[in-house]
């Protein structure tokens, strides 16, 4: 079933005040993906400090399937599980870089959050964060967390990764978690999305040589239509039921479209949120943001439906 949302709130009619500063910040301070790769880095990062993490979000680093996670709580004894993958094109981003979405996404859904520190390009291509998802996400499993209590969440890049560990966890014979929602996913590393050029004028956040250079770097000689790293190129039958949202001034506006016809093609159910004026992973901006304040609130809900057994 591929169900497309149209968004009814007066939020979803008409752009905030607050946009037109939250896209200013980001045309003067986001780095593109083809700068050296320390500098990135570095000011990658320090976007990511701008954002805050709640007051009462407790917070603990573990290991856990030989990957460092941050694990966050706003809550003692919660029974419900958000598995998730923070973006940075496969190339910069951290765990500690997003807890403020991440948190964030837990207080909407009433999970504690499970944040993954995996490998990232160049120095460990694809399938190296694949398999660190894989390996957390197993070993969750084998140390007693139901499957149908897990929900994946990814931003950007771990969108595409969430994507990338149902299908790696397919492969292996686990269980599938209860549901997958993901923000702004980058999914075809091919590049072959009409928004990527249709839309170059108006996305202040990402451009295709910085895609380019990062698709580069990740697949190091794989080829892009490889269905672990393109799930556009593999068979979506079997995924759990998926939310995905996209804001309409991405380049990577397509790749969200795109996922959601195929996954639906394979009757998967799919619902597909598309935010009007909305930027790139405009989630990450709910403090300051209505609309990403009332996106979280949606993809809390819909995580809250598919966990009430």
């Amino acid at each position: 079933m591929f169900e497309k949302i149209a968004l009814e709130s007066e939020v979803a009619e008409m752009p905030s005040a607050e946009l037109n500063s939250v896209v200013e910040m980001l045309a003067q301070s986001v780095p593109d993906f083809s700068d050296d790769i320390h500098e990135l880095r570095s000011r990658f990062a320090d976007l990511a400090a701008r954002n805050k993490i709640d007051a009462g979000i407790t917070l603990s680093r573990r290991t856990v399937g030989g990957v460092e996670v941050i694990e966050t709580s706003h809550a003692p004894d919660l029974p419900t599980t958000v598995l998730f993958f923070h973006g940075g094109a496969y190339v910069a981003g951290s765990a500690t870089e997003s807890l403020s979405l991440s948190s964030q996404v837990g207080v909407a859904a009433g999970a504690r959050v499970v944040s993954v520190d995996y490998r990232l390009a160049p120095e460990h291509p694809f399938p190296a964060g694949v398999q660190d998802a894989l390996n957390v996400y197993a070993e969750l499993i084998e140390d007693g967390t139901k499957p149908e209590s897990i929900v994946f969440t990814g931003a950007s890049a771990g969108g595409g990764l969430a994507i990338s560990l149902l299908l790696a966890a397919k492969a292996q014979g686990l269980p599938m978690p209860a549901a997958c929602v993901v923000f702004s996913p980058w999914i075809d590393l091919e590049l072959t999305g009409e928004s990527l050029r249709t839309r170059a004028d108006v996305d202040p956040s990402l451009t295709l040589n910085g895609l380019r250079r990062a698709a580069v770097d990740y697949l190091r000689g794989r080829s892009p239509r490889h269905s672990g790293a393109n799930a556009l190129h593999a068979s979506l039958a079997g995924l759990p039921p998926l939310l995905i949202q996209v804001g309409s001034r991405e380049i990577l506006f397509d790749d969200s479209i795109r996922l959601a016809a195929h996954a639906g093609a394979a009757d998967v159910s799919v619902e597909l949120q598309c935010w009007p004026e909305m930027v790139h992973v405009f989630q990450a901006f709910a403090a300051r943001l209505p609309e990403g304040q009332a996106a979280l609130q949606a993809a809390g809900s819909f995580i809250r439906t598919k966990l009430t057994p």
